[in-house]
């Protein structure tokens, strides 16, 4: 089975981190999802030498993946704009 990885806040600064950590580490970027606000979405993100497309939370469903990386910026989740518990259940 391929490990499946959202990086949920994949365009801040822990985010972009986080992705060219695991493009060193040699995942493949078709097994790699960047997840963001809806603001983001459809904005690419550098995946070593690869560009991958940025997917909205708001629209993304978590429970395709063994291991969600979650980097969020706390005032965006009391904002009401996300129900993680939907998504996850």
């Amino acid at each position: 089975m391929t490990l499946k990885i959202g990086i949920v806040g994949a365009t801040g600064n822990v985010g972009r981190e986080m992705l060219s950590i695991l493009s060193e580490k040699g995942f493949k970027s078709e097994n790699i999802f960047p997840i963001a606000s809806s603001r983001s979405e459809g904005m690419k993100v550098s995946f070593g030498e690869n560009e991958i497309t940025v997917s909205s939370l708001e629209k993304f469903i978590l429970r395709k993946f063994k291991l969600p990386y979650f980097l969020l910026v706390v005032k965006y989740l009391k904002s009401g704009h996300l129900n993680l518990q939907q998504q996850v259940a």
